[in-house]
């Protein structure tokens, strides 16, 4: 799980900007069980990304990818703060 506190005046940039990596990630990225972004509902510019993956291997790959690292070379520049990542296993 990433969560991102985004600019007020940038969300639609950040997500526009993530709708590629998206697409891609759920159509072509090996072990990708799920990918979706939310947004809070009581605050907009708080966004997260809900990740599954079938192993580190997976997920290690899909973070080389060129459209992986391009995304998040563009979206720094919409952050309010830095990106919280929490990783969580089934239990």
């Amino acid at each position: 799980m990433a969560q991102h506190e985004l600019k007020n005046d940038k969300i639609n940039d950040f997500i526009h900007s993530l709708k590629p990596l998206i697409d891609e990630t759920r159509c072509s990225h090996a072990g990708c069980v799920n990918y979706e972004l939310f947004q809070d509902l009581d605050n907009p510019a708080l966004m997260t990304m809900i990740e599954e993956w079938k192993d580190q291997d997976a997920l290690d790959k899909h973070m080389q990818s060129p459209l992986f690292k391009k995304t998040i070379a563009e979206f720094v520049e919409y952050l309010k703060a830095p990106v919280r990542i929490n990783r969580y296993q089934r239990v």
